[in-house]
């Protein structure tokens, strides 16, 4: 006998555009000082694609979530938008 999952399947494409909507938000964020994601991340020695992953939830580790409180705290978004809703 089957186990049924009883959790409603996510709309892959809603999902998809939030966390990319999440990632050009932190984007954003550096272009409005004047600076970028790619020179931030080559300032402070961190891998770009590791800090893209960690911005996309990709990698949600500790590390993961660390890097990605990081690189939100250094876009300047807690004053803009709501940071809960891209910690998730």
């Amino acid at each position: 006998m089957a186990i049924k999952n009883k959790a409603k399947p996510q709309n892959k494409q809603a999902v998809s555009q939030r966390v990319l909507s999440d990632l050009n938000a932190v984007k954003a964020g550096f272009v409005n000082q004047g600076t970028s994601l790619n020179a931030w991340c080559i300032n402070n020695d961190i891998n770009q694609g590791n800090a893209t992953r960690a911005v996309l939830g990709v990698w949600a580790g500790k590390k993961g979530k660390a890097l990605r409180r990081r690189i939100i705290e250094a876009s300047k978004l807690k004053k803009t938008v709501k940071i809960k809703q891209l910690e998730k």
